[in-house]
């Protein structure tokens, strides 16, 4: 909301600041992914597509990062298979990773029959790794634990515009410099790879530069 004695005021709900409507010259919401903001110097305030065409404006980046930033996709071909495991070398690995029957039939079932997750009840009973009597992975060990609420989960794929799992490998540079060498990176669509990516990484990555 915008004044017209030259106040801003941004809230998150209605009624925060008092204030006469016939005052009010412009108001409105910020949105997701949205931005608002002030040049305090000439007294403009930019909306989101103002911010973006000042941005990318200033220098060359899409250009940059084109021409300097190596992606790395996810794809399959008929030289990479799966061999079937015997009824003996599942169970192996099952225990091997500690994988229950409960997770079987409750989870790995429906992603593989009908492609969702898995919907449960809120809450978790599990005790923590470093507090439970079972031998757990070492990766429980690392394992967070978050309030639960019943907003959609935060995903890059329902929610691909506001959230993004990519990650840059490679030298990172004073972002206060720009230059063509900030966008020197490589990078991945998610921050697990497979065996062929992999492999190809350690092929790009001693042609990097590392100054």
């Amino acid at each position: 909301m915008i004044t017209e004695d030259g106040y801003l005021c941004a809230a998150s709900e209605v009624g925060t600041f008092a204030y006469a409507p016939e005052i009010v010259v412009a108001k409105g919401r910020v949105g997701p992914s949205q931005i608002v903001a002030v040049d305090t110097y000439i007294g403009e305030v930019m909306h989101t597509k103002d911010v973006d065409q000042r941005l990318k404006t200033m220098r060359p980046y899409k250009k940059w990062l084109h021409k300097s930033a190596i992606r790395f996709e996810s794809k399959f071909d008929d030289g990479q298979s799966f061999e079937d495991f015997s009824h003996a070398k599942l169970q192996q690995h099952m225990k091997m990773f500690q994988v229950t029957t409960e997770e079987c039939d409750q989870v790995i079932r429906p992603l593989a029959e009908n492609s969702r997750g898995a919907v449960g009840s809120m809450g978790d009973d599990i005790p923590m790794a470093i507090l439970s009597s079972q031998c757990r992975p070492v990766y429980d060990y690392f394992r967070q634990q978050f309030a639960q609420v019943t907003n959609t989960p935060i995903d890059p794929l329902r929610e691909a515009m506001v959230m993004s799992l990519e990650t840059c490998l490679g030298h990172e540079r004073n972002i206060f410099q720009e230059s063509p060498e900030l966008a020197r990176r490589i990078v991945l669509g998610l921050p697990v790879m497979s065996a062929s990516k992999f492999t190809a990484l350690r092929h790009v990555m001693p042609n990097m530069p590392s100054n």
